[in-house]
């Protein structure tokens, strides 16, 4: 290992080539892993370094989401519950004061 070459510059390398070689069929991959002295497995395995982050953020966006709808619907709930106590206390107030004006009447 090259230690006289800071570590993001190696990141930043191994990337370009992972944008280069993206498009490449097998042959295309050789030919260029000829001229640059790599190796295919060794591409291949920066590929499937590159793609295991972003499956694990995948995943847990996905419970992120699934979470985030399991509290809204909670939410919806909850409201929905206070909506029909709102109109109950509102029926109850309004038939009090109807009671009220008629026996006043009396």
């Amino acid at each position: 290992m090259d230690k006289s070459i800071p570590k993001t510059e190696k990141i930043l390398g191994k990337f370009s080539v992972l944008l280069q070689v993206d498009r490449f069929n097998y042959d295309e991959l050789l030919d260029y892993c000829r001229t640059k002295g790599l190796l295919v497995d060794e591409i291949k395995t920066w590929i499937n370094v590159s793609e295991q982050p972003n499956e694990i953020r995948i995943k847990q966006l996905k419970e992120e989401l699934r979470a985030t709808k399991q509290k809204l619907k909670a939410l919806t709930n909850e409201m929905k519950q206070k909506n029909y106590a709102l109109a109950d206390i509102t029926t109850a107030i309004i038939l009090r004061e109807k009671n009220l004006k008629n026996l006043n009447f009396l």
